[in-house]
């Protein structure tokens, strides 16, 4: 399994790819464009990643989400959508150690564990919303 972590932005989303160990597989940027969606899509498709093959999480960043969350869903993608307010939280608790903290990454890092610890509640309460 493998987990993508999004940060959403107004003009150009990150993306970190990381597997069950926390590897990173891939960082990159995509624009918030149908060009910049094809260009996840081929990333995606040269690692050889397929729909089922990774969980994706992002945060409800106003509404500039909706456009990358619809199109991954689409294409039968499993995206789950968050509360930055309940990310920002897990950024902050006390077993991550201020050397990660530092990394850009330990964003996607905490995100995926956040996404391992609530992926039960999240496909309960949103059943059927895929």
């Amino acid at each position: 399994m493998f987990f993508g972590g999004i940060d959403v932005a107004k003009h150009r989303h990150e993306l970190c790819l990381t597997d069950d160990a926390g590897n990173v597989i891939r960082q990159m940027f995509i624009d918030n464009s149908q060009k910049g969606f094809m260009k996840l899509l081929q990333a995606l498709d040269h690692l050889g990643m397929e729909p089922g093959g990774v969980e994706f999480c992002m945060e409800a960043t106003g509404h500039y989400w909706l456009a990358l969350y619809c199109h991954l869903v689409e294409l039968d993608h499993s995206v789950h959508v968050i509360n930055p307010i309940q990310s920002d939280a897990m950024r902050n608790l006390p077993p991550v150690s201020r050397r990660m903290r530092k990394k850009k990454v330990s964003r996607f890092h905490l995100t995926k564990h956040y996404l391992r610890a609530t992926l039960m509640s999240v496909q309960s309460s949103f059943m059927g919303l895929k």
